[in-house]
């Protein structure tokens, strides 16, 4: 109400005393035209360069405060000055300068700011409490102002003063007012924090409800079978069927798999002392489903005796998925002898990292203590993986451990200092150069670290609003957050995000960060090196990849160097890469690298083996196929270490036309994704994207394919798309949704 009450007092006082100063239409016309460029151009300039970076830095509190403020030391000064020297000389300036800044100071302050303090109400009544201000207080801010006007003006000898006096009157009265809204915003904000759920659901328990509604709605075999290698056990997927244990002791040492599955299956409804020769031979099967129903019935029994048989089969990454299902069944009690194992391997920090991936799905103290103690573990990746894991629980750090994590914050936000420096400097690649993109998708990922390191010092629920407000393309959502931000992050984390937070541009990012994390400027070739040369926790595998490539424009003796150290890196990618990259710019240089370091480095013999085999059109480079992964349909939504993986663990294989592929042949866990071409069977036919899955296949009968056109497959392990089906939600929903389709179009062939 008052800022559009007041508006009418400054609009009456600027066009009264105009007239007076301009007596003249043609004076008076030109100096309105004159004055209304200069305020257009003022509020550009606030637009654009200032009232952002205020409202950013110190909140809504003074772009409520901005417009009052801006009014009464204007009109202070111009009643003053009317009051001892009436509305002559400097008062016309006084009353110019405020109405200069009327609309100005409005539009780029304090219009933003009353929009923001919508932000916590509810969407559904956002929009009906803003309909209802526009055409109640504002509108009768109006009238009530123009009928106030008229009657003041229609007293006798009543000079432009007194009206200046009442407008610098109400501006005292706005500020109060500004104070008061503000104060209250704050308890409103923190109410609404203490109520507001977090609006994240965790991507595993998507993924678990996924699953069941795919065995609930589809009560096939191949449903079952998902469900018994993806969810902690589940009543419903029982038969119900009764079995003496005579019975199932001969199936246990049946040579039929199938009926050794049942004993596996069954043999949790008696006392483990009864079954636990019968059971331990199961869980060392050599059949994988066989093995698998072992760990899942393992589980279920929760014996103690069984816990090391659960681990061991935990160590193997081809049962992982199972046991870790069996692990979620048990929970707490389990918790110790992982605990041991994690410490026992200490030198295996893949199977470190899974143990601390696994402890996310159990609900425990005694996990959480665990994760507490590894904040000061010497690896410092483990170090990292504890903060994420301690981020997904939702667990909040004492000030004691925000110490130790501090430094993590801090190495964060200086790597997202130096990719946006690297970013700056690379600055004449194409949006869509490859390096452009890894280095856009690096940003972002640092960007997801600093947050999830800000979720275990502050709660994960705020931190998340934060997340999601910054988001969004709306300024008064972007507005939101940082008020946000200001109610729950210390001063310290405030200044030192804050660029971050308003999302500048890369150069002011460098800019703004220049006396805490300042980065040095190179020009095209020496950033490119840099990035090649700078620690891998920095720039990640892709982004070196694409920098060594890029040397293929650079033959020089600098090049050969940095090369010829990338060749023997212990990352299979790096390393073929620039292996690849150096036969290609000048194959003497080559020759006389490997001539030193074939005897020297076994990786090196690995690269030769592959470039052998390329040349010779037998293998694909990891790159390669990284790239026709890229290309399939399903596999788009896996992220580029993802696919890194995918690639590393494939065998490729060649069928060409004519010649057939059988698939019994092969160990009953592997994946065949055609990556081109087609091969057909008596009941199905399977084109480019298309996947083999022998353990889920109906047709045991029918595993012999033959090729329609020259057709390449990747022959991928099961616990390599295991991986994916727990990470990636979209992934899984695709994966599960064509399985569950092929299974139902094979068995109307069959019929």
């Amino acid at each position: 109400f008052i800022p559009i009450f007041a508006q009418f007092f400054v609009d009456f006082i600027f066009q009264a005393q105009a007239k007076v100063e301009f007596p003249h239409r043609e004076g008076l016309t030109a100096f309105v035209g004159l004055f209304f460029g200069v305020s257009a151009i003022v509020e550009f300039t606030l637009k654009t360069f200032i009232s952002g970076r205020i409202l950013y830095k110190y909140g809504i509190k003074v772009g409520l405060l901005a417009f009052p403020l801006v009014l009464s030391i204007s009109f202070f000064l111009a009643s003053i000055l009317g009051v001892f020297y009436g509305t002559v000389g400097l008062f016309f300036s006084l009353v110019t300068l405020g109405r200069l800044f009327t609309r100005a100071v409005r539009t780029s302050f304090n219009d933003p700011s009353n929009q923001i303090l919508y932000q916590p109400i509810d969407t559904d009544l956002r929009v009906f409490i803003q309909n209802k201000i526009e055409s109640g207080p504002k509108a009768y801010a109006s009238i009530l102002a123009g009928v106030f006007l008229l009657l003041i003006s229609q007293i006798p000898n009543v000079s432009l003063v007194v009206f200046a006096v009442i407008l610098f009157v109400i501006t005292l009265i706005w500020a109060k007012l500004a104070i008061d809204t503000y104060n209250l915003y704050k308890l409103q904000v923190q109410e609404y924090l203490s109520k507001t759920t977090n609006r994240n659901e965790k991507t595993f328990d998507k993924i678990l409800a996924l699953i069941k509604h795919f065995v609930d709605t589809e009560e096939t075999e191949i449903s079952r079978k998902i469900a018994r290698l993806y969810l902690p056990y589940n009543k419903n997927l029982d038969d119900n069927k009764k079995y003496k244990l005579s019975d199932l002791a001969q199936m246990a040492h049946s040579a039929d798999a199938k009926q050794r599955v049942i004993a596996a299956d069954k043999l949790v409804n008696f006392s483990y002392y009864k079954v636990e020769k019968l059971y331990s031979q199961l869980l060392n099967d050599d059949e994988f489903e066989v093995r698998n129903a072992a760990i899942i019935g393992a589980g279920r029994m929760k014996d103690k005796g069984l816990f090391d048989k659960i681990i061991d089969n935990f160590k193997t990454k081809k049962y992982r998925r199972s046991a870790v299902n069996a692990i979620m069944n048990i929970g707490n009690p389990i918790v110790p002898s992982l605990i041991r194992t994690f410490h026992s391997f200490e030198y295996d920090t893949d199977l470190q990292i899974s143990i601390i991936e696994t402890f996310t799905f159990i609900k425990s103290h005694r996990v959480v203590d665990f994760f507490r103690t590894l904040l000061n573990y010497p690896v410092k990746l483990i170090r990292e993986q504890t903060i994420a894991a301690l981020a997904k629980m939702d667990y909040e750090v004492n000030k004691s451990e925000q110490i130790l994590i501090q430094p993590f914050l801090e190495d964060e936000i200086r790597d997202f200092v130096y990719v946006s420096a690297a970013l700056t400097d690379l600055y004449s690649l194409p949006q869509d150069d490859f390096l452009f993109q890894a280095l856009k998708k690096l940003l972002s990922e640092k960007k997801q670290h600093i947050f999830d390191i800000l979720a275990i010092i502050y709660t994960r629920k705020a931190v998340d609003l934060i997340r999601y407000n910054l988001m969004s393309e709306n300024d008064e959502n972007k507005g939101f957050a940082i008020e946000i931000a200001d109610n729950v992050l210390s001063e310290l984390h405030k200044m030192l995000l804050l660029p971050i937070f308003e999302g500048v541009s890369n150069i002011e990012i460098v800019r703004r960060y220049k006396y805490i994390f300042p980065q040095e400027r190179y020009d095209f070739f020496d950033r490119i090196i840099d990035l090649i040369d700078a620690p891998l926790k920095t720039t990640g595998v892709f982004v070196k990849v694409e920098a060594i490539k890029k040397l293929q424009n650079f033959k020089q003796e600098k090049t050969f160097r940095v090369l010829n150290s990338a060749i023997v890196n212990p990352i299979d990618l790096i390393a073929e890469t620039a292996a690849y990259t150096l036969f290609m710019i000048d194959r003497n240089e080559f020759d006389k690298t490997v001539d030193i370091l074939k005897n020297k480095k076994q990786i090196i013999g690995d690269v030769l083996k592959n470039l052998e085999n390329f040349e010779n059109q037998q293998d694909f480079l990891i790159l390669e196929k990284i790239s026709m992964l890229k290309g399939l349909t399903n596999f788009k939504l896996l992220t580029n270490n993802q696919l890194y993986f995918a690639a590393l663990n494939s065998k490729e294989i060649i069928v060409t036309i004519g010649k057939t592929i059988d698939f019994s042949k092969f160990e009953p866990t592997d994946i065949f994704l055609v990556v081109s071409g087609s091969l057909t069977s008596e009941n199905q036919t399977l084109n480019q994207s298309d996947f083999f899955v022998k353990i889920l296949s109906n047709d045991k009968n029918n595993l012999t394919f033959k090729a329609v056109e020259p057709t390449i497959l990747f022959k991928i392990p099961l616990f390599v798309i295991n991986t994916f089906l727990v990470q990636n939600f979209n992934f899984t929903e695709i994966i599960l949704t064509y399985i569950i389709n092929k299974s139902q179009n094979i068995d109307k062939v069959t019929n």
